[in-house]
């Protein structure tokens, strides 16, 4: 029985494919899945040979979805997102995936929400940034008050993701605190693995002589 996955994200691609960003089985981790559907939230069109490496052997598919503008809907309004969401549930119901996989809780994962309420297709969310620390709590209102109104009008997004979400994968142990406060049922945190097929388990912990030692400071 064929096996397909939806995933939903933000990001542009194209601009990851540009900078070397690509790891393998990214959104397909271990080939579990026949069929990807890559669904962005924006307008972008990336190479899709360029991301085949990202699903393994999995057949891939790419969707656009770009969400209303954020003055159009007066501040990203539920009613005004309607028309956006059910392009959304329909697709999905053409795709008929058996697990919603999201990156981010922002409007990709509210979208995600939406269809798994109507349809009731299991939903995976990972989360990469704490935006109550990294978005609002670098943001002061005065002058940058229209930044900081986008990043509250943010986080409806962020927790109606979080509690429709079976598992919510924080990918480092201090984004827990946020995603409990703001409503995930089931957490665990789940490193991102770059270069995963040159990782190897460690067979010995002698020491060179003379030792060496590596240091990686906060690099993002």
């Amino acid at each position: 029985m064929k096996k397909t996955l939806l995933v939903i994200v933000p990001d542009l691609l194209s601009a990851l494919v540009a900078k070397g960003e690509i790891t393998a089985r990214y959104y397909n981790p271990g080939d579990l899945f026949d069929e990807v559907h890559l669904l962005m939230t924006n307008s972008d069109r990336p190479d899709p040979a360029a991301l085949q490496k990202t699903v393994g052997l999995a057949r891939l598919h790419l969707h656009n979805l770009p969400p209303p503008s954020f003055p159009g809907t007066l501040g990203w309004q539920f009613i005004f997102l309607r028309g956006w969401v059910q392009a959304g549930i329909q697709l999905a119901r053409e795709i008929s995936p058996a697990l919603i996989r999201v990156h981010g809780n922002f409007q990709n994962g509210y979208l995600a929400a939406q269809i798994k309420e109507h349809l009731g297709i299991p939903l995976v969310v990972s989360l990469h940034i704490n935006p109550d620390v990294d978005l609002r709590g670098r943001t002061r209102w005065w002058p940058h008050w229209k930044r900081w109104l986008f990043y509250q009008r943010m986080l409806p997004f962020e927790e109606i993701t979080l509690r429709a979400a079976d598992w919510v994968l924080p990918v480092y142990e201090p984004i827990r605190s946020y995603a409990e406060r703001r409503g995930a049922k089931h957490l665990q945190v789940c490193y991102n693995a770059l270069n995963p097929q040159h990782l190897r388990p460690k067979d010995s912990y002698a020491l060179q002589a003379p030792p060496r030692i590596i240091s990686v400071g906060r690099q993002f």
